[in-house]
Formats: structure tokens, sequence, C-alpha cells
């Protein structure tokens, strides 16, 4: 079996047996939807043949925090975990097997997966709606009532399908990203630089409605 001393010797890692022929390894890297570290099953197949997996952790925490899983969905994850060479099973396991002496190479490849993974299951998380941009739709509701639209999507220059909070089917269009203060009462700049980008993937993907961005006093 993997030298757990050794391991820990060369990347920081720490490990813990499960049985004789499966341990498991704690990384220091977390996964992008929800901090929750990333991890590693080892086991001996036979033959100096060993497996990695996440014994289908990485969905089903993901399926905790409400993201839904779709055949279009499953097949971006799996896509995505193949660039590394990474295996995803029907019952949603991240794997890969190896000769025990490619274990230093493909335990980074898994990690890269499970990492590339998790940041696709953080664009999958459904959207929320903060009590300012409730705010700014209820004022707008009044005059616009059918034509007020919430999380409307719409395709950037860059391919990418961006969500924007609110959207007024008027004219070309409008699109509204309403941004709240911290609880400090400053600026929240980094929504402002995400609206910015945002906004200009949208123009220059060539669409015509306004864009607007209204930030709480």
């Amino acid at each position: 079996m993997i030298n757990c001393e050794q391991l820990s010797q060369k990347f920081g890692f720490s490990c813990e047996p499960i049985n004789r022929n499966v341990m498991y390894i704690h990384t220091p890297f977390s996964m992008a939807f929800d901090g929750q570290m990333i991890g590693a099953y080892v086991q001996e197949i036979g033959s100096s043949r060993l497996r990695i997996s996440d014994n289908s952790d990485t969905l089903f925490a993901a399926s905790t925090h409400s993201i839904e899983f779709n055949s279009q969905r499953t097949k971006k994850f799996s896509e995505l975990a193949g660039i590394s060479g990474v295996s995803l099973s029907d019952d949603g396991e991240l794997y890969a097997e190896c000769d025990k002496p490619m274990f230093d190479f493909w335990l980074a490849r898994f990690i890269e997966a499970v990492d590339k993974v998790s940041i696709a299951c953080t664009d999958a998380l459904p959207a929320v709606s903060s009590p300012f941009e409730k705010i700014v739709y209820n004022d707008l509701l009044g005059a616009y009532k059918n034509r007020l639209k919430k999380h409307h999507q719409v395709k950037g220059v860059s391919g990418h399908v961006l969500s924007i909070p609110i959207y007024v089917e008027s004219g070309d269009g409008c699109y509204i990203l309403p941004i709240g203060a911290q609880k400090s009462g400053k600026l929240n700049w980094k929504s402002i630089y995400q609206a910015s980008g945002k906004f200009s993937d949208i123009k220059n993907a060539g669409h015509e409605a306004k864009r607007l961005v209204v930030i709480e006093p």
C-alpha cells in the first residue's frame, strides 16, 4: 500500500487506513462550491494497480446545495473530468486507475479533476436573490408588471450563459443588475467588477438591450 509518511513528506497530505486495502487521503485543497476539503480513497485492486476515487462524495455534496443534475450537466462534468484522464461513473463517482509507480501523477490528475467539477458545480448553484435585489424588483413591478422577468438568461460572446437578476421587456429590453452594499456599508467592489465583466460579455455578443447597474446607497 502507499506509505502515508512518504505521502505526507512529498505533498503535505495526511491519510488514514479504512481497511487493509483502502486508505483515505486528506488534501489541503477545497471544493469551490462549499469549501469542503477534497479527499481521495485509494484502493489496491491487484496486479500492482491502484484505484483512486471520491466514492461519489463530490456530486453528493453538490446535491445537498440544491444543484440539480440532468444528462447535459452530467455530460459536462464527465468531459471536464476526462480532460484530466479521470472518469465519471453512472453513479456519480469520479475515479481513475493506475500502476503503483504512477500514483503521484494520477493523484494530482484526480485532484485537478475534482477541482474542475467543483467549479462547474459553482456555476450550477441556484440563483439567490439579495434583499436589495427584491427591493429593486418590487419597485419596478408596478410599472412593468408582466414585462418584468427574474433571472433572465443570455449568452455572452464568451459562450457562457449568463443569468441577469432582472430583465425588462421594453423596446430593445433592459438588463438590470442590482448590487447591495456590504454589511459595513461600503461599496461591494467585487460585485461591481463582476457586473462589469458580465455586461461587457453581453455587449460584445451584439445584444441591443440596455444595461443598468443599480447600486444600493
